[in-house]
């Protein structure tokens, strides 16, 4: 990997990270001096001291730009690290036997983790009232109801997750054959739902999905106002369903699952929801709260284990590219490039390489250490 720009060109890394100098400590330190930065305000010994002092810290590194002055500066700043709860799930319950589902046509696109979780938000709320929840295939980041992609099982151990969810409440999953089977497309005893709201992802969405005029979708939040749903016939031609009842629902207003079933569903044996957003506190997401519940879906998502396939990927890479120690950098950069400009992201990716170099420095310089006190002791 090459060193940003900056990096004393009389160092090479044979000479940065050798195990001749008597004072591993010292040399460390020095050639931390010797280091000249681009970046204004990061300071390495001030960067080399946080490192030191971030066990149990999350350290964020961050460029301010300043508008008015027209210059950038680092920002260096600890924060706790939290760890999600532990779940015991030696303990299940009895799976649920009751003949009722959730299938979701579409999954809100978003990057794998939130995917997930908003998934799992999905089977802590269908679980309140008994209902089963589809399994829905992966590709890529996505989840989703195309047959094509892999099944779920690819991504997550899903023997390890059927016990999380009965652990916790959750709605139990079953394949789509048996909600074929036992909601056949051509019956209209269903009740199909669309969440709306006024927020811009949502009028975007739906207008695109249904190819509508913003008047049009503007009239059917309106009419959603008085009691938090409205009929909305359009929703089953576009899944290419029978039609049954179908619902318009205002997120902003119906954000309990159980009202929802009472209300609007009535409990149907057949639940098809057009679009799933999950449960966050951003303006693009469901309101749906998870008070009352065992675990929450964030904690859930953290305690999944990877499926086989992805398992036997990390195996292969790591015989073939990671021989030795190594340090791991992940970079999103999907934000900054939607956010700001590729020359904001080369900014912070050169930023990400100069404190690796001194997350290099300390690591080194504390092996060096503990490989001396064991060459004294094998001496004394």
């Amino acid at each position: 990997m090459k060193y940003p720009n900056g990096f004393p060109k009389q160092h090479s890394s044979e000479k940065l990270f050798s195990s001749d100098s008597k004072n591993s400590k010292e040399t460390s330190q020095t050639t931390v001096q010797q280091y000249h930065t681009q970046f204004e305000g990061l300071d390495f010994e001030k960067l080399l001291a946080k490192i030191k002092i971030t066990n149990g810290e999350v350290l964020q590194v961050g460029i301010i730009y300043d508008k008015q002055t027209k210059t950038q500066r680092v920002t260096l700043n600890n924060t706790k690290l939290i760890f999600p709860a532990s779940i015991d799930n030696s303990q299940t319950k009895v799976e649920n036997s009751a003949k009722k589902y959730v299938y979701v046509h579409h999954h809100y696109n978003d990057q794998l983790s939130v995917n997930t979780r908003a998934f799992l938000s999905l089977c802590a709320q269908a679980g309140r009232t008994g209902r089963k929840v589809v399994r829905p295939y992966v590709k890529g980041t996505k989840l989703g109801s195309d047959e094509t992609w892999f099944p779920f099982e690819t991504y997550y151990d899903e023997e390890h997750l059927n016990s999380l969810l009965a652990s916790a409440g959750y709605a139990s999953l079953v394949d789509k054959e048996e909600y074929l089977e036992e909601c056949p497309p051509n019956s209209p005893d269903h009740v199909s739902i669309h969440f709306i709201d006024n927020s811009k992802a949502s009028m975007g969405f739906t207008k695109a999905a249904f190819r509508m005029q913003e008047e049009f979708y503007k009239a059917i939040v309106e009419s959603t106002i008085r009691k938090g749903w409205t009929e909305c016939t359009f929703l089953d031609k576009a899944m290419k369903l029978t039609p049954g009842k179908q619902f318009c629902v205002n997120a902003a207003i119906i954000n309990d699952w159980k009202t929802l079933e009472k209300d609007i569903t009535k409990h149907e044996k057949c639940l098809n929801v057009y679009l799933w957003r999950g449960i966050d506190e951003v303006t693009y997401r469901l309101k749906f709260n998870e008070e009352n519940l065992k675990i929450s879906s964030v904690n859930l998502t953290y305690a999944l284990k990877p499926g086989q396939p992805v398992e036997k990927e990390v195996e292969r890479f790591s015989e073939k590219y990671l021989h030795e120690n190594y340090i791991a950098l992940y970079v999103r950069s999907e934000y900054l490039l939607r956010m700001s400009s590729i020359d904001h992201l080369r900014k912070c990716v050169d930023l990400v390489l100069e404190v690796r170099i001194v997350i290099c420095f300390y690591t080194y310089s504390k092996l060096s250490v503990r490989l001396n006190a064991r060459e004294k002791s094998n001496h004394a």
